[in-house]
């Protein structure tokens, strides 16, 4: 794509949706790529609508994930899905009740940098072992999150539920989830602290 992409599950007491966000330039790259890879789905087209928080409801908790580690090492992925990665998260958005709104969003953009060949002068100490010694992983984990291309990532989950006890507890649940689904040997997606975030 030439410009951002969000992957997002929206999900509330009565529906769960996925959808891709993009630009329009993008559309028809995004909508055939999906066709491609899964040609059994239906697929709509839609323009942009608001996200179905309540502004009168209760407050919103926006949870910003960030990865533990350094960022040469990889988080979990499995090309071969023997379990759905999503599957934790999809089962929490069904537990939502009426009026309640759950947001998972990844949102990914092309980079321009040539990091990959730059994370390998970074982790080596040019004779093939760790630039850091209490980190010996450093190398291969670098080695297999570079085999693919590297993009910038922004992800991110926001609750909303009848009261601020129920929002702090799905929104816990929500992070337990998403940490647990990411943990590989060598990293794993974390909560950032979002003291003083004011939602708009």
């Amino acid at each position: 794509c030439k410009q951002s992409l969000s992957f997002e599950i929206v999900g509330t007491d009565e529906t769960i949706d996925i959808q891709y966000v993009c630009s329009l330039s993008d559309s028809k790259r995004v909508y055939a790529h999906l066709a491609a890879y899964f040609p059994t789905i239906g697929i709509r087209e839609g323009k942009q609508w608001n996200i179905p928080f309540n502004e009168e409801g209760s407050e919103i908790a926006v949870i910003d994930f960030g990865l533990e580690q350094e960022s040469m090492l990889p988080i979990r992925y499995d090309d071969r899905f023997h379990t759905d990665p999503l599957l934790s998260l999809i089962t929490l958005f069904e537990q939502l009740n009426t009026g309640e709104c759950a947001v998972f969003q990844v949102m990914m953009a092309g980079m321009n940098s040539p990091l990959s060949s730059h994370f390998q002068y970074a982790v080596s100490d040019g004779a093939g072992a760790s630039f850091l010694s209490d980190v010996p992983e450093l190398v291969e984990g670098n080695d297999i999150k570079t085999e693919s291309s590297l993009l910038s990532v922004a992800i991110r989950l926001s609750v909303q539920c009848t009261d601020k006890a129920r929002t702090s507890y799905m929104g816990e649940q929500g992070i337990l989830a998403v940490s647990r689904s990411t943990e590989s040997q060598y990293n794993r997606l974390i909560p950032l602290s979002n003291s003083g975030y004011d939602y708009e």
